[in-house]
């Protein structure tokens, strides 16, 4: 048997606390300077700000009065779903900073060639979205 439960708002579970140990764990993993508290009032905020351009419709922007689709993969290990390719194998971006006579500091390019490829559309479901109105 398998149980979905939703909650968004802290009523069953504490979702400050499981994304602090996820914000750890992953700072870990991934080999990043090592988690601290402050860290998080950082996220909060920001993750604050990308709600409210939701509910406002900001991010809809682009769809105009369309929906907004999304896509979920599932894990890879129960189906390798998606495929991300690099141009020549470069993981990095690549930066280049140039100096342009006359002005003051400096234009930056920055850039990643890159490509996704679905492999099993069974570890992937679509959503058509839903229209946002304000």
């Amino acid at each position: 048997m398998k149980l979905i439960l939703i909650d968004i708002d802290n009523t069953l579970l504490d979702f400050d606390a499981y994304i602090r140990q996820t914000m750890e764990e992953g700072f870990a993993h991934f080999g990043l300077r090592p988690y601290e508290p402050w860290m998080y009032d950082v996220f909060h905020r920001e993750n604050n700000k990308l709600w409210r351009q939701i509910e406002e419709g900001t991010l809809n922007a682009l769809a105009g009065s369309n929906a907004v689709p999304w896509f979920v993969a599932g894990d890879p290990t129960y189906a390798r779903s998606i495929q991300v390719d690099y141009l020549n194998g470069q993981e990095t971006p690549t930066i280049r900073r140039m100096e342009v006579a006359g002005q003051l500091g400096y234009v930056w390019d920055i850039w990643l060639d890159w490509g996704i490829t679905a492999v099993d559309f069974r570890g992937i479901a679509k959503n058509p979205g839903t229209t946002i109105t304000l």
